[in-house]
């Protein structure tokens, strides 16, 4: 082989070599950007799921801070046209955010046994809870009930009791209740108040309005924010 198509050789090598290493650049290249836009992707999908508890406490002026519980005010995620003040609690070392219809302050001034707390916390979680309304009563007692209910069960982690609801005809008696199985149910009074009888919590409310006020005085006690 003469010494030009020696020399021609290896330039086409050399020409085929930088050729090859040019494509495995571009094959890094484009690996590289598939992770970084896999990585956006993640963390904007992130704050998609998280949106609910990013939007609820930034940029909005209507909030409170009670007993060191933020709260801010949003639009109900179960009745969409009303108004409800949502809190930010740690539960088991999980944060929640807690809709709540009326604000601490709004409740705060209702009465409660100081034993009911103490009778909903060490409640045989072998055991059941039923949270009752009697029959024909307005909507919002069975809203309570319902915010009572979700409280009580495994839906925020908070007691974790096997929880059921129910609408009673006859005038109820706390006799039901027994050290397993607990009774919450609402009571029309003329006065706002939570008290204990035995194995039943009775709610003293004054109307559907009020029911729901003592429904959130109850949870905000559970929680510890109203002490």
């Amino acid at each position: 082989m003469t010494n030009k198509k020696l020399a021609k050789k290896e330039e086409q090598e050399e020409i085929t070599e930088d050729s090859e290493e040019h494509k495995q650049k571009e094959k890094r290249s484009i690996f590289a950007s598939i992770i970084i836009i896999a990585g956006i992707c993640v963390v904007v999908i992130g704050i998609l799921f998280s949106g609910k508890i990013i939007d609820t406490f930034r940029g909005i002026d209507d909030r409170l801070t009670y007993n060191g519980f933020e709260f801010v005010k949003g639009k109900c995620p179960y009745t969409k046209d009303t108004l409800c003040w949502f809190g930010k609690v740690y539960i088991n070392n999980q944060a929640y955010v807690i809709p709540f219809r009326n604000s601490p302050l709004d409740v705060e001034h209702i009465v409660l046994d100081d034993n009911v707390r103490e009778r909903l916390i060490y409640h045989n979680k072998s055991g059941t809870a039923k949270v009752l309304v009697e029959k024909d009563l307005p909507a919002q007692y069975v809203l309570a009930a319902t915010d009572i209910s979700r409280m009580l069960g495994d839906r925020y982690g908070v007691l974790n009791i096997n929880t059921s609801g129910g609408i009673y005809d006859d005038p109820f008696t706390c006799e039901d209740a027994t050290q397993d199985n607990l009774v919450v149910y609402f009571k029309p009074s003329s006065i706002d108040y939570i008290q204990l009888q035995g194995d039943c919590v009775v709610l003293n409310v004054i109307d559907g309005e009020h029911a729901m006020q003592v429904a959130d005085r109850l949870s905000y006690d559970l929680l510890g924010i109203i002490q």
